[in-house]
């Protein structure tokens, strides 16, 4: 069934008012010629046409002398009459009856809840003081019924009654809405070269989808027609985009798809015309380079599609140029002329740098927690100093990798004096702590208890600004345990990141941590310190010391092991660590884009006051690619190899474990991945042989994941959800990586390498995974859920393992 309710687009109100007080329908508006290009600016109202006189007792309504706005409106609304209820004297038998107000009933109460009393009174012209006039009433009531039905409502309709008292006559209109019409889809209909997807961009109309449904903020999926005018010159302007400059909207026809109005469908008839190309481009003016480097920013040359958002993109790049040397108020004038007849569009663009700018005042707005000399520290110019935009753009870079905020916006500001521009820093904070006592569940441990508590902007007084008010000061503190059938961790850090206000951080750590295996188990008690400095821009180095003692518990054959270079029992572990990191990720927590590449080496020896030797080499790198509709791929490649430099055995301490929530090869146990090592004297056949996962001294391993935006269940617990696919090994010392050399076998299915361990086939040597989630992306606290299948499952190994974690995987 196709409802056509309306078809004539009307002025957009204006974005400070609330869609629901934008009542006032504007004239119709002028056509533009079709081989202008569409003005980006949005057109303001039209002016508010004369209130129609009141209509006689017998007439019909007035009339606009447009027949097309008439068909939509039929009414023009009046100023809002004054309730003057009790100013009417007490009737005397005989005497006229006046109308002396009007009272709004409804249906039911969410008919009620869209328009304000004062907005339906608005819509009434019928005149107090004079008899009901029945002609006049009729009209107000099918007028009030095309407001809702302009809003989606479209089975709406308005009886109107009257009630008697000893003053005057009330006259009572009865509103039944019903159910506001969901919009479904919205369509182009005679587009050819330019797809739908590129000419809805932008559009106030959003077909409705599960992230509208689940943000009630979300205004996707609701019809209004005050917006339709604004999407007609939206849709102009994608075309625009694209080099169609005489390219029409037609019309604007909402439709119900259903007999009840309940789904809608919204269609822009268009006209594609030609595509125009580029003709004469003209730079001139103050250029900031050579006009040939110029044309090459620009991106454009004679014969390229006119696309003028490629045009505007090209100018910006061109005056940021001027900008990041110090000319903030740089700018351009362009001046266009369309060839119809040939499809050309001449352009000429001159530029003006202005006078140079340095920075006046910096301020921090946005009323943050966080001490404002914690937020300029990182602002990369300084009053005084030359205007720069990169500058600019480096302050939020850093800002953001803090991890203190959400959201920077670093913007300069003009000032009287032309030569000056003051610099506003605006931030949004994350929560500053986060606290969580709960259960998880992980396949092999069973039910796990995580408790956590941490302050990653703890407050203390303010006494770089000379105030004893407590604010954020960046400093980090963060406490956290596990307790399991097969770990009992605690753990203290602290963390300065900006020591004295210098780049240098300065951190340390207390632990006790006590590891369950299946044939052993070991505790770590200790600590550790930590400095830092960032060599260049997004390069951290940092050098730290630990000094621990291990211990080894065991029982049955097993424990005559204990003490040895394999199992060290009341050891000392002291090691010296080496980590360098190039982060250009655009969020510490929640990363959308960007890079994390890192590599560490660690050296234990008893030259470092301990009883262990060992080296322990390891990598990681960590992509992130933002897809279409906020989508984020993201991939974690990490490897180590670890190895005695004297030709010793390596510590069970040191050695690798796959398999579990974290960093490791979802969808297997708890550290269940790992070669298995016979231990005994080979050299008597009689002594006994016990074999034991002592982990690997190589370990590889590869996350992807495919990730969702986030969906804002209710406010503060966005959802996000993901699908992943996992790899990854361990390898003892006499297996090589993959098991390169001791191949068993070609793959009739592609030729892949296949290896076995545990009576399973092993493509390229690696045990894979498959699942989907979801997690509750808060910083207080991300709790995360997976559905994970063994694609390489040994008899051990569950068809579907289900985890209950905390925390991102990477």
């Amino acid at each position: 069934m196709s409802l056509a309710l309306a078809q004539v687009p009307l002025v957009a109100p204006p974005d400070n008012q609330p869609p629901e007080e934008k009542q006032k329908p504007a004239q119709e508006p002028k056509k533009t010629p079709a081989a202008t290009p569409p003005a980006e600016a949005p057109a303001a109202p039209a002016p508010k046409p004369p209130l129609a006189q009141p209509p006689p007792a017998q007439g019909g309504p007035v009339t606009s002398g447009s027949p097309l706005v008439d068909r939509l409106l039929q009414l023009l609304p009046q100023e809002p009459q004054e309730d003057t209820t009790n100013q009417w004297p007490v009737l005397q038998p005989g005497d006229p009856r006046p109308v002396i107000s009007f009272r709004f009933d409804y249906e039911d109460w969410l008919n009620a809840t869209y328009f304000r009393e004062e907005t339906l009174r608005s819509f009434v012209q019928h005149p107090l003081g004079v008899p009901v006039q029945p002609a006049a009433v009729n009209a107000d009531a099918r007028y009030v019924a095309q407001q809702y039905k302009l809003r989606g409502y479209s089975r709406a309709a308005v009886k109107w009654g009257v009630e008697q008292t000893d003053r005057g006559d009330v006259i009572v209109f009865a509103v039944s809405a019903g159910s506001r019409g969901q919009l479904k889809q919205v369509d182009t209909s005679g587009n050819v070269k330019v797809p739908t997807e590129a000419l809805i961009q932008g559009l106030f109309h959003r077909p409705l989808n599960v992230f509208a449904l689940l943000n009630f903020a979300d205004r996707g999926g609701v019809y209004h027609a005050g917006y339709i005018e604004q999407d007609i010159r939206q849709v102009q302007k994608n075309y625009a985009d694209h080099g169609y400059l005489a390219a029409q909207v037609l019309d604007a026809r909402i439709f119900a798809l259903d007999a009840e109005g309940k789904d809608l469908r919204l269609v822009f008839d268009v006209r594609d015309g030609a595509l125009f190309h580029m003709g004469l481009i003209r730079l001139s003016g103050q250029l900031p380079v050579s006009e040939r480097d110029c044309r090459s920013l620009l991106g454009m040359n004679t014969g390229s599609p006119a696309e003028l958002r490629v045009l505007d993109a090209g100018v910006e790049r061109i005056l940021d140029e001027w900008r990041n040397r110090g000319f903030a108020n740089a700018r351009a004038t362009q001046e266009r002329r369309v060839r119809e007849t040939q499809h050309l569009l001449d352009v000429m663009v001159k530029f003006e740098k202005g006078p140079v700018t340095r920075v006046g005042q910096i301020r921090v707005v946005g009323d943050p927690t966080t001490s404002d000399h914690v937020i300029k520290r990182d602002v990369a110019v300084r009053e005084g100093q030359v205007y720069s935009l990169r500058a600019l753009k480096l302050t939020e870079e850093r800002l953001m990798y803090t991890g203190l905020f959400t959201k920077v916006t670093a913007r300069p500001v003009t000032t009287p004096d032309p030569s000056v521009v003051d610099v506003e820093v605006e931030v949004v904070e994350q929560q500053s702590w986060y606290f969580s006592i709960a259960p998880s569940w992980i396949p092999g441990e069973g039910l796990v208890g995580l408790g956590f508590v941490g302050f990653r902007n703890l407050w203390l007084p303010d006494l770089w600004s000379g105030s004893i008010k407590p604010r954020g000061q960046a400093l980090r503190l963060n406490a956290q345990g596990i307790l399991s059938q097969r770990r009992q961790t605690g753990r203290v850090d602290v963390e300065d990141p900006r020591f004295l206000d210098t780049r240098l951080s300065v951190g340390g750590n207390v632990h006790r941590d006590r590891y369950v295996y299946p044939e052993f188990s070991q505790v770590r008690t200790g600590g550790a310190i930590q400095v830092g400095y960032p060599l260049i821009e997004y390069t951290h180095l940092s050098m730290g010391y630990g000094l621990e003692r291990v211990d080894f518990d065991a029982s049955g054959p097993i424990r005559a092991f204990a003490g040895s270079a394999r199992f060290p029992d009341h050891k000392r572990r002291a090691s010296l660590r080496l980590d360098a990191a190039y982060d250009r990720r655009d969020n510490v927590l929640f990363p959308t884009r960007g890079l994390l590449l890192s590599a560490s080496v660690e050296y234990g020896s008893a030259l470092l006051l301990g009883e262990m030797s060992f080296m322990t080499v390891s990598a990681n790198a960590r992509f992130y690619f933002p897809m279409p509709f906020g989508f984020v791929l993201k991939n974690n490649t990490a490897g180590a190899v670890a190895f005695d430099p004297h030709g010793g055995v390596i510590p069970v301490s040191e050695r690798f474990y796959e398999g579990g929530p974290i960093q490791s090869v979802r969808g297997y146990l708890w550290q269940s991945i790992s070669p298995v090592t016979t231990l005994g004297d080979p050299t008597r056949p009689d002594s006994e042989q016990i074999n034991v996962r002592l982990g690997g001294n190589t370990r590889l391993l590869n996350n992807l994941e495919l990730e969702t935006p986030p969906i804002p269940i209710f406010p503060m617990l966005p959802l996000k959800l993901f699908v992943f696919l996992d790899a990854g090994n361990t390898w003892s010392e006499k297996e090589r990586p993959f098991f390169l050399g001791r191949v068993r076998s070609l793959s009739d299915v592609g030729g892949m390498v296949l290896a076995s361990r545990e009576g399973v086939d092993l493509p390229l040597g690696m045990f894979y995974s498959v699942g989907v989630g979801g997690m509750l992306a808060t910083a207080l606290f991300p709790l995360r859920i997976d559905f994970t299948v063994p694609l390489t499952r040994r008899p051990q190994d569950e068809l579907v393992n289900f985890f209950v974690s905390a925390g991102s995987p990477f």
